[in-house]
């Protein structure tokens, strides 16, 4: 059996050798186009790369929705804030000296007790004449009108600050006084401090305590005055020569018992 083997062996090799010595190749396993193919198709690009990245570039790209809104409402927040800021009050300097004069209106303006008298001295006399005087202002640090203060000027009304205490004698004395109000502040009413001035209305403060002789002398216009209760005492002729005049006053007050004694009309208030 080995023998017929390689014989078989032999026979074959010498085949071979013949087919090669006439031109011929040996007979070969078939090849396959398996390979070739799979290379064809593993060399071609993917498809569904370039959408992927198209869809990522557009969302990174694109601006936050509330950024506007954001910067809107907060300008609307400060421009009011800004409008409704206070300013700073602006102070007014101190008056220098005790009184002045606008000439332009004729208002004498007093800021102390020596204001109110200082004005008329001999400096003053020659640019400043009574009659030019058509109004008098009085600041809150006077508590004295002096004497004579204000007589023979022309102004038509006047109110005493509450800050004032004592009016002087013959301080608005034949001035050309209509109407008068003396504060809550006023205790003490000079001798003849508003004589022969023709007005027609006073208003007394509620403090007030000495009435002096003559104080409102000659001021036959005023038709009714009421003294208050603080009063206690009226001194003579305090209303004299003011035919038109009925008191009002409280029963068995100083006033009451002044109106009877001078024989003047009056009234319980």
């Amino acid at each position: 059996m080995r023998k017929f083997t390689a014989l078989a062996l032999t026979f074959s090799l010498l085949l071979t050798l013949t087919a090669c010595n006439n031109g011929e190749n040996p007979p070969t396993h078939e090849e396959t186009p398996v390979d070739t193919t799979i290379s064809a198709i593993s060399t071609k690009p993917p498809t569904t790369t370039t959408p992927t990245t198209t869809t990522t570039a557009v969302t990174t790209t694109e601006p936050p929705a509330t950024t506007s809104v954001t910067t809107t409402a907060t300008t609307q927040i400060t421009t009011p804030q800004q409008k409704t800021t206070p300013k700073p009050q602006q102070t007014q300097p101190p008056p220098v000296g005790d009184w002045s004069f606008d000439s332009a209106t004729g208002t004498l303006t007093v800021f102390t007790n020596k204001g109110t008298t200082s004005w008329r001295d001999g400096r003053n006399a020659a640019t400043i004449e009574f009659g030019d005087v058509k109004r008098v202002v009085i600041q809150g640090g006077v508590t004295k009108i002096g004497e004579s203060a204000f007589a023979y000027t022309a102004i038509s009304s006047i109110t005493i600050p509450d800050s004032v205490t004592e009016i002087g004698k013959w301080a608005f004395t034949q001035s050309a006084l209509n109407s008068v109000t003396i504060g809550n502040g006023v205790k003490y009413i000079g001798i003849a401090a508003f004589a022969n001035c023709g007005m027609s209305t006073l208003i007394m403060g509620s403090n007030v305590v000495t009435i002096d002789d003559g104080a409102f002398w000659d001021n036959s216009p005023l038709k009714s005055v009421t003294i208050p209760k603080s009063v206690t005492s009226v001194g003579e002729t305090a209303f004299g020569a003011c035919e038109n005049l009925t008191i009002k006053c409280y029963k068995n007050s100083a006033g009451h018992k002044y109106a009877v004694s001078e024989d003047i009309p009056f009234v319980f208030a």
